[in-house]
């Protein structure tokens, strides 16, 4: 018996208070009873489900997915950019033989080579007394090969993109930025010998001789920081979490509607990160002190963990490590930092 004429016969039984035996076999059933007409069923295609990238909201949550860059015409902040003068090639080909000539001279440490690199460069006050005093105990520039890591991740950026480089030293970066045809760079440096010898030994450089941590970026266009900051300062044995940062606030700060970008070179975030790791925002915060995070989440108004997530950058991703650094043994991690 069709089902619907059973649950038919037995919904009649119960409006009529009667049983179903005698429901079934009373006429005014039958004759209430109509067939509804077949359903045609209509099979849809499978749509395929639509992957879903949820924003990442919360600090103590792995990352999710990565929003591509766009690719449409470069306009900054929707103005467009005007002319920009060329690099002049000779400057990069003096500045390529200076660089090669200090990495030389710093890793031999031989007084011979010393005396040869400051009589080649008498002229120069900086490199003159380059090896000399206690005022460069702390120079290590970046190497030309350390930088050369950064070489997949750069050709993504633009060549009319504005990089800041924040602890400029005699221009390591700067040399290699210009190399690869970037045209709006802004160096900085505390040491004014530094900014004198930029100044005068590279064409088409902004150069700002201020404290970094304290200089105001407010509303500023840096679509890239380029950074290796000094390790230590004096007491403070992690200095460059204050230049990683400082750099966070000038992109919270930035102008700039789309992807923003930190090459940052500096100690292991974290105790065991690696080449291909995502460091997580609660994994940076659990390497600080207590004393540190407070000073940090005083000094740019972080008042709980909303405004932490705000602060921080969408991915902090160890790219590898490098013991380029002449004179030296010390080994470096190298981080690329997105924040949209």
């Amino acid at each position: 018996m069709p089902n619907a004429w059973v649950t038919h016969v037995k919904k009649f039984a119960a409006n009529n208070n009667v049983s179903y035996s005698c429901a079934i076999s009373m006429p005014e059933c039958k004759q209430s009873y109509k067939k509804e007409p077949t359903k045609v069923s209509t099979i849809k295609e499978k749509e395929e489900p639509k992957l879903e990238t949820k924003p990442y909201t919360k600090y103590d949550k792995p990352i999710g997915p990565v929003k591509p860059k766009e690719t449409k015409p470069y306009t900054k902040y929707d103005k467009p950019i005007g002319p920009v003068k060329p690099v002049n090639i000779e400057n990069i080909k003096k500045n390529e033989e200076i660089i090669n000539d200090i990495e030389t001279t710093l890793i031999s440490k031989s007084t011979r080579n010393i005396r040869a690199f400051q009589k080649k460069y008498s002229n120069s006050e900086l490199l003159k007394n380059l090896f000399e005093g206690q005022a460069y105990n702390d120079f290590f520039p970046t190497s030309q090969k350390c930088l050369e890591h950064f070489n997949d991740y750069l050709r993504y950026i633009e060549k009319e993109e504005n990089i800041l480089e924040p602890s400029a030293g005699i221009g390591s970066i700067v040399h290699y930025l210009q190399k690869k045809g970037y045209k709006n760079i802004e160096a900085n440096d505390f040491d004014k010998t530094m900014t004198d010898y930029i100044k005068k030994n590279y064409n088409n450089v902004k150069v700002t001789n201020e404290d970094f941590i304290k200089k105001n970026y407010d509303n500023n266009d840096f679509s890239l920081i380029f950074c290796n900051p000094p390790f230590t300062f004096g007491t403070n044995k992690t200095f460059y979490i204050d230049f990683l940062f400082k750099c966070f606030d000038i992109l919270t700060k930035s102008k700039i509607k789309y992807e923003k970008n930190i090459f940052f070179i500096c100690p292991q975030l974290t105790k065991n990160d690696k080449e291909g790791d995502v460091i997580f925002k609660s994994d940076l915060l659990n390497t600080l002190s207590k004393v540190k995070k407070n000073s940090l989440f005083k000094q740019y108004n972080l008042n709980d963990d909303e405004d932490y997530e705000d602060f921080m950058p969408n991915q902090i991703l160890n790219i590898g490590s490098c013991q380029d650094f002449p004179g030296t043994k010390f080994k470096a991690s190298l981080y690329h930092i997105i924040k949209f």
